[in-house]
């Protein structure tokens, strides 16, 4: 969680509404181990996952090994408008990944 709070989120560029959201989805590829999987959409976090989880326009890790949202590592971070959702998920990985935790991108 302290990984994922050194990540700011960035102010919204004059005249752009912010609509996009990054999100953070806990994989589960064997009993205990875990990954993580960082995306940006331009969606709520909870239907781009249904999405995923449905098989359309999905990452086959999130459809396979999905488990669930984690809110508390990108909550901070929305809403961001395009731009920024795509810069603040590869800040978010980068960031995810010094806790030595696997981490895949969108």
């Amino acid at each position: 969680m302290r990984a994922a709070r050194t990540v700011r989120p960035r102010p919204p560029r004059d005249g752009v509404k912010p609509r996009s959201s990054v999100y953070v989805v806990l994989l589960e590829y064997v009993p205990a181990e875990y990954r993580l999987y960082v995306g940006s959409t331009g969606l709520t976090p909870d239907v781009r996952y249904a999405n995923h989880k449905a098989g359309h326009r999905a990452s086959r890790r999130v459809t396979r090994f999905g488990i669930g949202l984690l809110p508390a590592l990108y909550r901070h971070l929305n809403p961001l408008d395009a731009e920024s959702a795509e810069l603040v998920e590869v800040e978010l990985a980068e960031a995810l990944r010094t806790t030595g935790m696997r981490v895949h991108q969108g």
